[in-house]
């Protein structure tokens, strides 16, 4: 289940008093590379982590899309600016510099969420939501 990546990132949860909320059903089954799907749900999921503000929630949800699903990974924080939106999939691209480097954060996993994506012909994005931002992207379905 695509929850069980979140393990990788439980302490960190725990530590930011963060409420995680995961509403992915059991039965949701896909068709992709189990460590790339990994590679770009904890890249979310760490995002998320970074960047939580307000309520400090993080809920995961997948859409179904007839023949793929959508995954989001919602957090409660500020918004990202137009002007960053469009870039922040580029290498070394940091939004927020300053506190991207107090964590150690070098500006390379949402470029390897695109690559990911842009290699396997799926669809990825970034939302601002009311009181928050949302990252998602497309994987197949196991038929």
């Amino acid at each position: 289940a695509i929850d069980d990546f979140s393990d990788n990132l439980s302490m960190k949860i725990k530590e930011k008093n963060i409420t995680y909320i995961c509403e992915i059903d059991k039965s949701f089954m896909c068709d992709s590379d189990i460590l790339m799907m990994e590679n770009i749900f904890l890249n979310y999921l760490s995002n998320a982590i970074s960047h939580i503000d307000y309520d400090k929630i993080i809920k995961v949800t997948a859409e179904d899309m007839g023949k793929s699903y959508r995954v989001k990974v919602f957090n409660t924080g500020k918004p990202i600016p137009g002007t960053d939106i469009e870039n922040i999939w580029q290498s070394f691209y940091r939004a927020d510099k300053a506190h991207s480097r107090e964590e150690g954060r070098f500006g390379l996993g949402l470029s390897f969420v695109a690559s990911i994506q842009e290699m396997t012909g799926e669809k990825y994005g970034v939302e601002n939501k009311p009181g928050g931002v949302e990252f998602w992207f497309d994987v197949k379905k196991k038929l």
